[in-house]
């Protein structure tokens, strides 16, 4: 808790405060302007990478305002508090710090559970297909994607022969040579059990560079493995459906399984819709 003066100098504060702060007892003391304030707690390591004048105007236009207000900040890395003022009668203010680090790592962290694949960290279906409905929006705009979508070749006999957790960690091992295949800019997602699809972006809206790309996938995803001590050699399958106006994003989804249905006849190798 701080205490501000109607003249915007600090009255207060309390010990928890440089505590949470992980300042020295003496690092703000009353008296202190706003500006002095906000000097020493950048010495000390607070609000990096802000701007202290903006830290400032901020600061002074809240405890002028004369009505309450929160506001929500970093403090220091691994410190997020949420700031509460209240305005006095006299025309001071009282402003509280309340720690919520864990409380938005919590809502960070469902939130992300929600979207993504728990075994692998991928995208799920779920986040898989917003992604795909804003590469379709976008079309028209400057903006080219093909879609493909991924089935693994013998994957079921691991998991009959090894069991499931030895069918876990090779799904693991999968998505990270995935990762490897593509550019931070494409999106890779697990649909369920060894189904994965990428959304491949930019100037890939010709058979050549797909095909490039899907054969580095089924190279990368056949190369051997070491599953608990067991050499263990899969493959995939891959179905392309390429860029085309006005099609439906339900459309791409459904002519990259075509593709795929027509790759698995041969199994390890790909095809285009």
């Amino acid at each position: 808790m701080l205490v501000w003066s109607p003249d915007y100098l600090l009255q207060l504060v309390n010990n928890r405060f440089l505590t949470i702060c992980e300042m020295p007892p003496d690092g703000i003391r009353s008296g202190m302007t706003v500006r002095e304030v906000i000097d020493a707690s950048v010495r000390h390591g607070l609000h990096p990478g802000e701007d202290p004048e903006h830290l400032i105007s901020g600061i002074v236009a809240r405890l002028t305002a004369g009505r309450s207000a929160q506001v929500e900040m970093m403090m220091r890395p691994g410190l997020r508090v949420r700031i509460s003022y209240e305005p006095m009668i006299n025309g001071g203010n009282v402003v509280t710090f309340e720690d919520v680090t864990k409380k938005r790592e919590s809502e960070e962290r469902i939130a992300f559970m929600a979207r993504h694949d728990a075994l692998t960290g991928l995208p799920n279906r779920t986040l898989f297909h917003e992604h795909l409905e804003t590469a379709v929006a976008q079309l028209g705009e400057g903006h080219q994607f093909a879609m493909l979508s991924l089935d693994l070749d013998h994957f079921k006999e691991v998991n009959d022969t090894l069991g499931h957790a030895a069918g876990d960690e090779l799904l693991r091992l999968v998505a990270a040579r995935l990762r490897l295949c593509v550019r931070d800019l494409d999106v890779i997602a697990r649909l369920g059990g060894d189904e994965f699809a990428i959304v491949l972006a930019g100037m890939v809206d010709s058979p050549p560079p797909a095909a490039a790309i899907a054969r580095r996938l089924v190279e990368s995803i056949g190369a051997p493995y070491e599953v608990q001590g067991h050499n263990v050699i899969i493959g995939t399958s891959v179905g392309i459906a390429l860029l085309e106006q006005h099609a439906p994003c339900a459309d791409f989804m459904k002519r990259a399984d075509v593709a795929l249905y027509r790759a698995k006849k041969e199994r390890g190798t790909f095809a285009f819709y």
